[in-house]
């Protein structure tokens, strides 16, 4: 018994003191419900003249779910604290249906000295027999539970192999039918705000964008509610709007959330209402958002995570934008935070220029900006072209070397050439991997020529959301650095910052 259940017992001849833990299966044929079950363990803790302090609930969780039961955790706590000597539960199996936890429960009950007992299954356990059948209990629990989750899974097999999903229940933009076996349609009136959804958030708005967007026109979700950003993003995830069907894993009647990166989609028998490129393009974005920095996956402004201070003495941080006054500026982060370096401030609407004026410059063809836009990517190609050579060369020696071993087998090469010869070519190939290694290293994905792509930015600045811009610079700058001014002659004051944009060719490795 631990040192503070000691104590506690030592203060006080009182009964037993128990708590009473009842749970809520999700089964429903097995969904006794928790006045029964807490009606029952009172009468044993008469029975056996336990005083009950508490009775704790775990409502529609399942016994699979350990760490989602808030009051399984607060009933061990309890034990812990000395404040209990009993936990009281209506069968074994409402302390968990694994078998690895009933067992941690257990456990971490008897380690205080206190004692688990069940209401309709009683068992005593101090006893090699008690522990037994307390143990078959568990198996067969686990037994049960198992052998329910098989089912599940063999159901929704069975649906995805009709092309229909996992579970059935509205979906938007469709109705389902059910009158001459189950069935999806588009609906005559939701299906177009779906598509308009997945183009949406192509262009750049954000789950958050669009919930807001549905909710002020009054448009009510799959079950009439008002959207959140997180159901946006479910419906639009699923694929279901593209006529796919997402090979999601569930687990106790739970689907288990899979990343979008991980994600398969097979075949479904709905129609679409997008096509093949437009949830292409949907994923594309999605994609590219995930390997987002967190800050600028709905960023408030074009240049969010791209302003760094210059100044050595500060770290070259972040820079956050502030309204002062009227105006909108950007501040050093730590700076602003620690004290550290000189301050740096610039208004807004002066990077928002210098920004535009580079863009000009590559979006003209002309300057050092445009020039060195034009040298990238001369090099982009020299060293895709190399990579590409080197690979060739891989091949070849591979080839060879395979032609050379069989030749050995045959015995038609001598043993000291053929080593020899293997020597060479193997050295060869660790040349031509050395070579494609570099390649890819100062690689980048090829894309738009950034003169053109500064040119649609420039010519689409005010219509674009903010996403949609933000991820255009991304393309093209690596950040725009701003160093603080010097202080002026007459000593009151500093000189206005510099601004320097910092191009992704131009940008350290």
């Amino acid at each position: 018994m631990s040192a503070p259940a000691r104590a506690k017992r030592a203060r006080t001849n009182e009964p037993p003191r128990a708590v009473i833990y009842v749970r809520q299966s999700l089964y429903r044929e097995e969904s006794v419900s928790l006045e029964l079950q807490e009606t029952s363990c009172r009468e044993h803790c008469v029975r056996h003249g336990y005083r009950v302090v508490d009775v704790i609930p775990d409502p529609g969780i399942s016994g699979r779910k350990w760490d989602k039961r808030p009051g399984i955790q607060r009933v061990l706590a309890m034990v812990a604290a000395g404040d209990v000597q009993r936990v009281i539960v209506w069968r074994w199996a409402r302390l968990a249906r694994k078998g690895l936890y009933q067992h941690l429960a257990i456990d971490t009950v008897e380690r205080t000295g206190a004692v688990v007992e069940s209401s309709t299954e009683p068992f005593d356990t101090k006893t090699a027999g008690g522990q037994f059948g307390r143990d078959v209990m568990f198996a067969a629990a686990t037994f049960e539970s198992n052998q329910k989750g098989e089912q599940w899974r063999e159901a929704h097999d069975h649906r995805r192999s009709r092309g229909l999903p996992a579970t059935g229940g509205p979906r938007f933009g469709y109705v389902r039918h059910t009158d001459d076996g189950e069935r999806y349609e588009p609906h005559p009136d939701t299906r177009e705000t779906l598509r308009w959804m997945y183009l949406a958030y192509v262009d750049g708005h954000g789950f958050a964008a669009i919930s807001r967007e549905l909710n002020t026109r009054g448009i009510a979700n799959s079950r009439g509610r008002r959207w959140a950003p997180k159901a946006v993003q479910t419906v639009l995830d699923s694929g279901f709007g593209a006529g796919l069907l997402v090979r999601d894993e569930y687990q106790d009647e739970k689907q288990v959330s899979i990343p979008i990166g991980d994600r398969e989609w097979m075949p479904g028998a709905q129609d679409p209402v997008i096509d093949d490129d437009e949830w292409s393009d949907y994923l594309d974005a999605r994609y590219a958002r995930t390997h987002m920095a967190p800050g600028t996956i709905n960023p408030k402004h074009p240049l969010s995570g791209l302003m760094r201070c210059g100044d050595d003495g500060c770290g070259r941080g972040p820079m956050n934008r502030r309204k002062i006054g009227p105006h909108y500026t950007f501040t050093c982060v730590n700076h602003l935070r620690f004290g550290t370096g000189e301050p740096c401030n610039v208004m807004e609407s002066r990077v928002i220029e210098r920004v535009k004026h580079w863009l000009g410059e590559v979006a003209d063809d002309v300057g050092t900006a445009a020039q060195r836009a034009r040298d990238a990517q001369q090099a982009q190609l020299r060293v895709r072209s190399d990579a590409e050579a080197a690979r060739t060369e891989l091949g070849r020696i591979d080839r060879e070397l395979a032609e050379l071993t069989r030749h050995l087998v045959a015995g038609r090469v001598p043993e000291p050439a053929y080593d020899a010869a293997r020597d060479e070519l193997m050295t060869e190939r660790g040349a031509a991997e050395r070579r494609v290694a570099v390649a890819e290293q100062h690689t980048t994905p090829p894309g738009p020529p950034p003169d053109e792509l500064a040119r649609d930015l420039l010519g689409t600045w005010d219509l674009l959301p903010v996403l949609r811009r933000r991820e255009m610079l991304a393309q093209l700058i690596d950040r725009v650095e701003i160093t603080p001014g010097e202080p002026n002659s007459a000593g009151r004051g500093r000189r206005r910052a510099a601004i320097r944009v910092v191009p992704k060719w131009e940008a350290e490795p």
